[in-house]
């Protein structure tokens, strides 16, 4: 059914709205826009996981409707959940200490000491750990003494971390880990081990917490990875991994340098480009001004950058009229909200979810038959198990 004017006007208000408040936290909340339509703020809000965010921004303001009240309770339960966490965190950095393991927890946790996000933003209850591959074996037996159980067997946590980043999740309670060796995966273009990052290792106090977090230019670069992985490969867009980006560039003092060395000793360049090149064009799209001078990717922008990011990965698998095309569907876009983005990439990061899943249910099956599994599968004698993909 055709959407009429005022409703299509309300929806993209409420794009815009919800983008300035996630991408920028100096922004000043003054629309009234918010109260007249939270819960589409809030559902909108939760999709690209900044709803953390969201709430602590407007229980500040003056306007004394309801949602403030029932807002602010809410609130003091993610702190008191938040708090839990890290100080659950705080005992498995102890353990790992004391039994002579290097590691750092990376994006969640670690994004809150580098300042891309309040520790009230932080309450799902999971942590990412890197550890050298030579200490997995007693890192499992000590998250086994805190409590934790592996969600498998030791056959299928062998044949995960034969192709992937991790093995099993471990489980305890409402807490979840997982225990990275190294931060590829098997046939990934860019290869990124966890030598290269627990050297630079920095051991700090959040909330009179101990942990471990990478040096800031490696928290950018896994922050990269990471988004990459959910938009480029999984077409997860949301808010979400670029408001961490953004905060981290202008929150931290990041060694240029350094960091491009980084992208090009672990052959990133394409992964670190797409992700910074979208974080810029997105900002520029909603505050009229960029996040960094875009020569900054001069030195690690691969000559095909132009020709793969007018694509998605797996476009093959879809129909002739792919949604791989960065400015394919902006037509549908005007049509469908009444404004003009001026980029193909905004129609992924703020179309309808349901949408954008039509267009990509075959990525499972895409996995499943992608040459690089096959090759893995023959490599390493393994026998297939859809949990194995993402």
């Amino acid at each position: 059914m055709k959407k009429d004017t005022k409703e299509v006007y309300i929806l993209d208000k409420i794009d815009q709205e919800l983008s300035k408040i996630a991408l920028e936290n100096s922004y000043c909340i003054t629309s009234d826009l918010i109260f007249e339509n939270y819960e589409v703020f809030a559902e909108r809000a939760k999709k690209h996981e900044v709803y953390g965010a969201f709430i602590e921004r407007i229980v500040h303001n003056k306007n004394d409707n309801k949602c403030i009240k029932d807002i602010k309770k809410e609130l003091a339960i993610r702190q008191i959940k938040s708090r839990k966490l890290l100080k659950e965190l705080g005992t498995i950095h102890a353990a790992f200490k004391t039994n002579g393991i290097k590691y750092v927890v990376f994006k969640g946790i670690a994004s809150v000491f580098w300042k891309c996000c309040s520790l009230t933003e932080k309450v799902n209850t999971d942590f990412d750990l890197l550890i050298m591959p030579e200490d997995l074996e007693k890192a499992y037996g000590i998250v086994a003494t805190l409590g934790y159980k592996m969600a498998g067997s030791m056959k299928e946590d062998y044949s995960m971390r034969l192709l992937a980043w991790h093995g099993c999740t471990w489980h305890k309670g409402e807490y979840s880990i997982e225990i990275h060796h190294r931060y590829d995966n098997y046939g990934d273009e860019y290869k990124l081990d966890a030598e290269s990052i627990l050297k630079n290792l920095q051991e700090v106090s959040l909330q009179d917490v101990h942990i471990c977090v990478p040096a800031v230019e490696d928290q950018l670069l896994l922050l990269c990875i990471h988004m990459y992985h959910h938009e480029y490969r999984g077409m997860k867009f949301k808010l979400k991994y670029q408001r961490e980006i953004d905060n981290l560039i202008k929150n931290n003092f990041i060694n240029w340098d350094m960091f491009k060395n980084k992208v090009h000793r672990c052959d990133a360049k394409f992964v670190v480009s797409y992700a910074l090149y979208f974080c810029n064009e997105t900002y520029e799209l909603i505050f009229k001004k960029r996040l960094f001078d875009k020569t900054l990717l001069d030195d690690i922008l691969p000559e095909d950058f132009d020709k793969r990011k007018n694509q998605l990965a797996h476009r093959q698998f879809l129909d002739t009229r792919s949604f791989g095309d960065w400015d394919e569907y902006i037509i549908y876009w005007e049509k469908r909200f009444g404004y003009d983005w001026k980029g193909g990439y905004a129609q992924r990061l703020f179309s309808d979810e349901n949408y954008v899943a039509l267009r990509f249910f075959c990525l499972c099956f895409y996995y499943s038959v992608q040459s690089r599994w096959r090759k893995a599968y023959e490599e390493f004698n393994i026998k297939y198990d859809e949990r194995f993909f993402y």
